[in-house]
This record gives structure tokens, C-alpha cells and sequence, in this order.
């Protein structure tokens, strides 16, 4: 119907009254380009570029607490905190203690103010206890609400004359179900009766409003007349979702999240007294307001929703409820359709009723918002509503392929299709603590670095009191990044710096992507997997998806042809993937080819998923798609200015794993239909081991090229990369050190320049291209080395100093290197610090020549276990921090691959005395003790015994890796 046009072209208006379209607010804070050079934001990251903290909250906090807690995330380099008070921290007072909103709290969050202005942190405010919406004042009516009903069947001619029962269904969702008390406040919403026709199946036409007959709460008066009728009696209860995690003193339930007035009310409820509190902060410190997680279980309704559903689908859904109840109609009613309908109501909605003011509230008053979308639909759209765009993903190790269990790349589109340019990702969520080693949290950077991700927050920090021993108190949830883990002192340091280089890089400029999918079922069904694991030919072309309302709001057809988005981001090619597609998306398609843009049909659209769009739409829709040359055999052909590229060119998909850690993927996603197109690759490689895996990302920033590349697999890796760039000059950029090195002995033809490059286990760099005339410095270029090495033999005097100080140190000597978790004796098998290892080696007058290097290395290091079944494997991750003293002076530290280090200059003729200090997790204590983050501390008190739930929280594991199994040796580079 034209509704839908008009109805879309209207939220298009709302939404650029929000600044959706062209991401003004955003850009202004987070530019795309910047006059700072490059080497300068990768050498010393500006505060935007830093990793975010969420920073965990109990009632017990203090001012102490505060400076202490936000003075330790300036030293590691964090740029942004996001505090949140919460109940499922071990910390929490069950009585007593600092109450959410009350005068003491708002008096705290004004200190942190001021505290983090000094320290140049800036704090983003979260107008929530927990991390939920609402609070005491959400009365149920007020509270997130979901549609009932019940079905009684009667047989007429007859009279019905009684109360009809209890609503009692509702529709299917993961968390759906009817709370107890819900029906205190059961509100009726419509009393409908249908005829079945002779096989059981209801017949539309048939309809029959009840309304009239109704009289007093759920009492019907009905003549029924002749046949099977079935009796709906439809209404709506609240789910009754509390407020989880909330700390004691402000708890309630969670506000409508459908509703404006709502959200409204709970930003004056809440955000409105921290504001106030904040004073001269605003705008400049607190420069951000966040809603995290949505987790309201099920709900599907709120009281305006007949009114707004009429208004943007030109329909009135009240008579049409039944079906949505999963019954089966008569062949001429169009279920489906108005099933999806209603779904794409829901996820407009939300968008309209929730996210638009909550940004329109933290645009007026100053600030910027970003948002999480949590169990909702988590669609593109409702990414694009924030300044900033922001998702999750976790480091749970059901998954066993590398790749983090969960993902959602959508956040990854919005940022790149509403302009956006940046985007923020809760990130390494996690309830099996303490496994988490520096290696690891690089590697798992790596791989969504290499998605499109560009800045990370870490969850989490927890706030602790400087007395309680490690692990601290903590919250419930996360990969625990605080000076209660082991790795802190010495490493956070240097991991931190890694992630903030890189996203200085992965944010300057704009992403190059060739490819742009139409949001829909195939794209969503495509991106459960990394494609870059499954490539066959290992030749990768990046892609974006884009909803219809964007596509025809924002997209033009430059003079070459490629699609353009109003902030300058290009693609060259626009793919249709789905069966059932919108009548205006067809439309829009048709209008961008006649404009000169490429498409490719990877599916034939068939019809339209949408009753609102009429019973002409799928005529007209196939009548486009034939005009295209939808259906022809494999080719590609002329239609207006633009091409059209037929045929699927991918293969079926395939399924890896099962359960929880199932993925589907497409092995040949985009090869030959980019090779019949004559787009070349934007990255290929040729592994010298077929094994080999290289994850990438590439975007441009002015005249510079910046890839980012990564070995994807713990084994060194040597491969020929080739990258779509030709006449400029590739330099090494590694965000572990700021260094930029030149390469030599790249090959530049057709377009690309192939280089040979060599990786450690999870190693990442850059490779930045520039021109000619580039500024860079000069530095020798990379070459070819031989070495020499001894064997640094022991034996070992071995200091074993446990993290907690309610352990003894203990002291032991060996001749021989050894895995600690594989030890006889349990005091060494459950060890969690640092052990250091000492030793002396006597080196003859001669052994080093001048100009020389001298390389330490740290030989075979642990790894961490992969856990398939009954299956543990130690190859998944280095497990291995390491800090270096030499004849007492410091080597520095090494925490990834490769384990080596510099230490020409610290050795002497004679006796050196070498110093190798080894620190662990907490996990090897923690499961011989049986501790558990949250609000009790230890297992027996407050996780089932189960094995699931000790699975889940990392208890099922065995002991971890560690140790130092060497050899160690020194190398004579020269």
C-alpha cells in the first residue's frame, strides 16, 4: 500500500530530526578525519580513541574508592569510565550502604566528576540502577506489557451466556510467560469470534466482533450462529520484568519501553537530578548518556499500540490479532504478512517510542547517547538511532572456532550506513572469570577489529577497596580487568596501549567496503559466522547490509557508478539476497540501477513479506524484478545507466559444530560474482602453510591507505599478502610499540602490491600505505637476519609468590623446566601469581660480536585450553606473562607472541644473572577453592551444583596452563 511509503517517508523526517541521517552530533565529537597526522594519534591516542571501562559499583563505595579506582584506569590509559551501580557485586550491602539517587549518591557522582576531569577521563552517565530502566514509581500498568488471550470453541446455532476463561496464551518468545499477579491488572483489549470451515481451519471472512456482547469482566452474551466457532477474548498484562542487578534502595519494575511517555518519565525521574548534579560537567566530562542491556523478557504490547500500528500501516490490527495466535486460516488470508507486519512494528516502535527521545533528551541537554539494544529485534535501524552505535559480544568458550560467542555485526552496519563512522562494544563479557590472559583478549581484539569494530569497553572494571585480597570484590559478570587480577600491575599497561593504538587507526577515515546487502533474512542468517574462517580461495571483499528506509533516504549514484552515502562512504555493488523482499525496497533498486548503480540478484524476489504493502505487491514486485532480468540465466546485463549481475554465485551453506556453538557459513560468499563484476579483491593471501589464517580490515584516511591484519591461529604464519593498493608506500605500523618500519621487496602490478609478511601466534599490525612524498621518517627497512643461539640451562631457583597474602611464598629448585598445572605437587598445580625463575650463565669474551643483537627467548610458552566435550586442548591462546631482569635491569615484559626481547647492552663477559618472573591467572586458585564472583563469594553459597551452571561460570575446567616450559636460549642476531 502507499501507506507504507508514506508512513516510512514520515519516520525518515523523525529520524533526521534525531540527526540519525547524517550522524551530525556524532561526527562533531568523532570526526572522520582529523588535522592531527596519523603517527600522531597512533603514537599517543587522543582520549576517544582509549578503551571504555564499565565500571562496576557496590552501595559500599566511597570517595577513597572512587580516586583510587579511576587513578589505576588513568595509568593503563583508559579514556572513558561508564560507572554503574549494581546488586551483583560482592560488595553489596544487603542493608545500608550509598542508595541510588539518594543525596550521598549524587554527591558521589558529582566527586567522580571532578576527580575525572583532573585525570582527563571523560565519565559517560548511566540513568539507571543496575542496568535497567524504571525504579519504585513504575506501577504495573506503567511497566513493560504483553498481549494475552485466551480461545474458548462453541458450536452454534446457540446460545453462549458465561464468563469467557482466563487469558492464558501468549505469543512464543524466549522468555515468555505469563508472571504471577499479571492478572490483577488484565486490561481487554478485543473479544472476537471466527467460523472453522470443514477442515478445522479458521475462515477470515467470518469475523465477528464481540465487543457489544460483552458485559462486565470477561462475560459474554452470544447468539451463536450456525457452525464450529472459535471465541478469542484478547488483552494485555504486564510481564511484571523487575529491575535485575538493581542495588538495594531504588528497586521496581521496568518501565514500557514502547512508550514515550514512559521514557520520558524515567528520564525525569532519573537523569534529570544526575544532570543537576553534575553542574559545569555537562557537556565536557559527562559528555555521554548510556542505556545498557534491554532485557525486559517477553513483551509485544503497550496501550497505544492499535493507534500507531493504524497510523503507520494504514490497518487496523485489532480485528486481525487471531492471526497471530498460530492458528491456521483459510488459504486467502495472508498470515504471514500481517505476522510480519507486526514484527516490523515492534523494532519501528521501539525506535520512535524509546531511542529517539532518549537521544533527543541527551542532545538537549548537551550530551550524546549510546545505547545497547540487548534481547530486543537487534535490527541495523535501532543502531543507526545513537551518536554512537553500540553492541556486545562475549568470550565464552562454548564456541570453538576463534570467534567470540556472540557478535552482532549489525551495530558494524549502522555505524557504517547512518554515518556514524565509530562504534562502541561492550566487549569480552564473560561469567567463566579469571581464564582470561593478556594474549587472549588480544587475539579476541583482533578478530572483531578486523569485523569493523573500532572501540572497545571493557567489561569490566570492578570497584574494590584497596584492602580486600584479589581477586577483589566483584561483579557477577565479565572478564575482570582491575588490579585484582594478577596480570595488572605489569600488563594492563601495555595491552591497553595495544587496543588504543589500533583504534586510532580503525577509526580515522572510512571504512572500504565494496559490497551492500539489503538487510533481510539471508544477511542476517550470513553474518552467525566470520567469513574470513571460510573463504575457500582466502580472497575477501568487505560488505555492509542497509535497511530499505536508509537505502531510500540516504543513497545516491556517484558519476562512476558506486553507491554514495551522504558522509562519503561508497559501494560498489548492491546485493538483493532474499526470496520475499519489500515492494519499495524493489523500487528503490530499480531507481539506483536506472541511476547507474550495480546489483546483483543473489535470490529472485518473489513477492513481498508484507500485508500492509496490498494484494497487488508481489505483481509488481515480480514485474520490476523481471525488467531487471531477475530470472534469466547467470549473466550480466544493461538496464539504464547501471548493470545487473544474475545468478547466486554462492555456495549452499554449510554448518559447523552444534548446540551452542553452531555456525553456517557460505564458503563461496562473493569470489566469482566479484571476478564476473572485474572487482578485484580489497585483501587475498597465500599462506605458506594451508593452515594459515589471516583475519583483515581496511579503510582510507586522505591519501593513506591503513589494513589491518591479523594471524588468526596460535602458530607462526609467513604468507604473501596482497592488498588493492598500487603506487604507494607500505610501511609496518605495530600498535604493541608505536613503531613504523618501512618494507622492502614488495612487488606493485595491476593495481596491488604483494608483500611477504610474517606473523607470530595472534600477531596484528597495520600495513599503512602512503604516497611517495610521504612525511614518514626515515627507518631502516626490514631484512633478512641469521642468528646464533645458547641454551640458557639452569638450573632454576624458583620463587613462588601466591597472589593472596593469606598464602605462604614457598621456594623450590630444578634443573629442569616444567608446566606448573602439570605438577605432582598440589601447592604448585593450583598455584595462581607470580613465580620468579633464576638463573646465572656464564658467556665466553668472544660470544658477541659488535653491532650485534642479543635476543632473549622464552622458547614454548603454555596455551590456553579449548574445551570440546571431554576433548581439553592447550593450543587456543598464549597463556604466559613474563617480565625480563637482567643483571638488574629491567627487560621489560612480553605477554604475546612473539616471547622474545632486546637485550643487547644488558649482557657481560662472564657471569650474567638473568631473572624470568612467570604470572598466571586467578583460575588454578580460584577452582581449588571453589570462588565464585557475585554477591556471595564462594560456589556452595549461591551457584546449583549442577554441571551446566559450573560450566558456565568456568568451575568444570581444569587447571590452566602455566608455567614456563621453555627452552630458554639467547640468539646472536646479525
Amino acid at each position: 500500500m502507499i501507506v507504507r511509503i508514506v508512513i516510512l517517508a514520515l519516520l525518515m523526517i523523525t529520524c533526521a530530526c534525531s540527526r540519525i541521517a547524517d550522524g551530525e552530533a556524532f561526527s562533531n565529537l568523532f570526526p572522520a578525519s582529523s588535522d592531527d597526522s596519523l603517527e600522531e594519534r597512533f603514537q599517543n591516542p587522543p582520549v576517544d580513541d582509549r578503551v571504555v571501562f564499565t565500571w562496576f559499583w557496590s552501595n559500599a563505595i566511597d570517595k577513597e574508592d572512587i580516586t583510587r579506582d579511576l587513578e589505576d584506569m588513568s595509568r593503563v590509559g583508559a579514556g572513558r569510565a561508564i560507572p554503574s551501580m549494581t546488586r551483583a557485586h560482592s560488595a553489596t550491602k544487603s542493608e545500608g550502604g550509598v542508595v541510588f539517587l539518594s543525596p550521598e549518591y549524587l554527591e558521589l557522582f558529582r566527586f567522580t566528576l571532578e576527580e575525572a576531569a583532573r585525570l582527563g577521563i571523560k565519565i559517560t552517565g548511566m540513568p539507571s540502577n543496575g542496568w535497567y530502566q524504571g525504579g519504585p514509581w513504575v506501577e504495573p500498568e506503567m511497566g513493560a506489557q504483553m498481549l494475552v488471550w485466551s480461545e474458548t470453541e462453541v458450536k452454534g446455532p446457540g446460545l453462549f451466556s458465561d464468563k469467557l476463561s482466563i487469558p492464558n496464551k501468549h505469543r512464543p518468545g524466549r522468555h515468555a510467560r505469563i508472571a504471577r499477579g499479571a492478572m490483577d491488572y488484565l486490561t481487554p483489549v478485543a473479544t472476537l469470534a471466527l467460523r472453522k470451515d470443514d477442515e478445522g481451519r479458521l475462515i477470515s471472512s467470518s469475523l465477528v466482533d464481540l465487543g457489544t456482547a460483552m458485559s462486565n469482566p470477561g462475560f459474554l452474551n452470544w447468539d451463536i450462529p450456525t457452525g464450529e466457532w472459535v471465541i478469542y477474548h484478547f488483552g494485555y498484562v504486564p510481564n511484571m520484568s523487575a529491575m535485575k542487578q538493581d542495588s538495594p534502595g531504588y528497586g521496581g519494575l521496568q518501565i514500557d519501553h514502547f512508550s514515550r511517555k514512559m521514557i520520558e518519565r524515567h528520564l525525569e525521574e532519573i537523569a534529570v537530578s544526575m544532570l543537576e548534579a553534575a553542574g559545569p560537567h555537562v557537556g565536557s566530562t559527562l559528555d555521554f548518556l548510556h542505556e545498557n542491556s534491554m532485557e525486559l523478557g517477553h513483551f509485544d504490547w503497550t496501550p497505544e499500540l492499535p493507534e500507531h500500528f493504524m497510523t503507520h500501516n494504514g490497518y487496523d490490527i485489532v480485528p486481525l490479532l487471531p492471526a497471530l495466535t498460530g492458528a491456521s486460516f483459510s488459504d486467502e488470508f495472508n498470515v504471514t504478512g500481517i505476522k510480519n507486519d507486526f514484527e516490523e512494528f515492534l523494532h519501528i516502535l521501539l525506535v520512535e517510542e524509546h531511542f529517539i527521545p532518549l537521544r533527543k533528551f541527551a542532545n538537549e541537554h548537551g550530551l550524546l547517547f549510546h545505547g545497547q539494544t540487548g534481547e530486543t529485534r537487534s535490527g541495523i535501524t535501532v543502531k543507526g538511532v545513537g551518536d554512537l552505535p553500540e553492541d556486545e559480544f562475549w568470550t565464552h568458550r562454548e564456541d570453538k572456532h576463534d570467534h567470540p560467542a556472540v557478535f552482532n555485526r549489525n551495530n558494524i552496519f549502522a555505524s557504517h550506513v547512518y554515518g556514524q563512522n565509530r562504534n562502541l562494544f561492550e566487549a569480552f563479557t564473560s561469567r567463566q572469570q579469571w581464564l582470561e590472559t593478556p594474549a587472549q583478549l588480544k587475539a579476541l581484539a583482533n578478530e572483531v577489529y578486523a569485523m569493523g569494530l573500532t572501540n572497545l569497553n571493557i567489561h569490566g572494571f570492578s570497584s574494590s577497596p584497596a584492602e580486600t585480597p584479589p581477586p577483589g570484590d566483584v561483579y557477577f559478570a565479565g572478564t575482570h580487568y582491575n588490579p585484582g587480577v594478577t596480570w595488572w600491575d605489569a600488563y594492563a599497561k601495555p595491552l591497553t596501549s595495544f587496543f588504543n593504538r589500533s583504534q586510532s587507526l580503525l577509526s580515522s577515515g572510512l571504512p572500504v567496503t565494496d559490497i551492500l546487502y539489503m538487510d533481510g533474512p539471508a544477511l542476517q542468517e550470513m553474518i552467525l559466522s566470520n567469513e574470513m574462517m571460510h573463504e575457500k580461495d582466502r580472497r575477501f571483499w568487505k560488505f555492509d547490509g542497509i535497511p530499505v528506509e536508509r537505502l531510500m533516504q540516504a543513497v545516491s549514484v556517484n558519476k562512476s557508478g558506486r553507491l554514495v552515502l551522504p558522509n562519503d562512504q561508497t559501494y560498489r555493488v548492491l546485493v538483493v539476497a532474499d526470496k520475499e523482499v519489500s515492494l519499495e525496497t524493489m523500487e528503490a533498486v530499480e531507481r539506483l540501477v536506472e541511476q547507474g548503480a550495480t546489483v546483483w540478484f543473489q535470490a529472485v524476489p518473489q513477492g513481498s513479506p508484507f500485508y500492509s504493502e496490498g494484494p497487488d505487491a508481489n505483481d509488481k514486485i515480480k514485474g520490476i524484478v523481471k525488467g531487471l532480468g531477475g530470472g534469466r540465466p547467470a549473466s550480466i546485463f544493461s538496464y539504464g545507466k547501471g548493470k545487473v549481475l544474475t545468478g547466486s554465485y554462492r555456495e549452499e551453506k554449510k554448518v559447523i559444530s552444534s548446540g551452542a556453538s553452531s555456525r553456517q557459513f557460505f564458503p563461496g560468499m562473493h569470489g566469482e560474482a566479484m571476478d564476473r563484476l572485474e572487482i578485484s579483491p580489497a585483501f587475498e593471501y597465500i599462506p605458506e602453510n594451508d593452515s594459515g589464517r589471516i583475519f583483515f580490515f581496511h579503510r582510507e584516511f586522505q591519501e593513506a591507505d591503513i589494513y589491518f591484519v591479523a594471524n588468526a591461529r596460535r602458530s607462526d604464519l609467513k604468507a604473501e599478502c596482497m592488498f588493492r593498493v598500487e603506487g604507494k608506500v607500505p610501511e609496518i605500523w605495530d600498535p604493541m610499540d608505536g613503531s613504523i618500519e618501512s618494507v622492502s621487496g614488495c612487488v606493485q602490478k595491476d593495481g596491488r602490491t604483494t608483500i611477504l609478511l610474517e606473523f607470530a601466534a595472534h600477531e596484528s599490525y597495520f600495513v599503512v600505505f602512503r604516497s611517495k612524498d610521504s612525511s614518514s621518517p626515515e627507518i631502516d627497512p626490514i631484512s633478512a637476519k641469521t642468528a646464533k643461539t645458547v641454551n640458557v640451562s639452569g638450573p632454576w631457583l624458583i620463587d613462588f609468590k601466591p597472589a593472596r597474602e593469606d598464602e605462604e611464598d614457598f621456594v623450590i629448585q630444578s634443573d629442569t623446566l616444567f608446566y606448573w598445572h602439570k605438577s605432582s605437587l598440589e601447592k604448585i598445580k593450583s598455584f595462581s601469581g607470580t613465580a620468579i625463575y633464576q638463573t646465572n650463565i656464564n658467556l665466553p669474551d668472544n660470544w658477541q660480536k659488535e653491532g650485534a643483537r642479543i635476543i632473549l627467548d622464552l622458547g614454548t610458552v603454555p596455551g590456553q585450553f579449548e574445551v570440546k566435550g571431554k576433548d581439553i586442548r592447550e593450543n587456543v591462546y598464549d597463556a604466559l606473562c613474563a617480565e625480563i631482569t637482567i643483571n638488574d635491569k629491567s627487560g621489560g615484559v612480553l605477554w604475546c607472541s612473539p616471547y622474545r626481547v632486546d637485550v643487547t647492552g644488558f649482557l657481560q663477559p662472564g657471569i650474567n644473572r638473568i631473572s624470568i618472573a612467570v604470572t598466571n591467572t586467578l583460575h588454578n586458585w580460584r577452582i581449588a577453592n571453589q570462588f565464585c564472583a557475585g554477591a556471595s563469594k564462594f560456589l556452595n553459597n549461591n551457584v546449583p551444583r549442577d554441571p551446566h551452571a559450573w560450566e558456565l561460570i568456568g568451575l568444570a575446567f581444569p587447571p590452566s596452563p602455566s608455567g614456563l616450559p621453555g627452552p630458554v636460549k639467547l640468539i646472536l642476531e646479525k
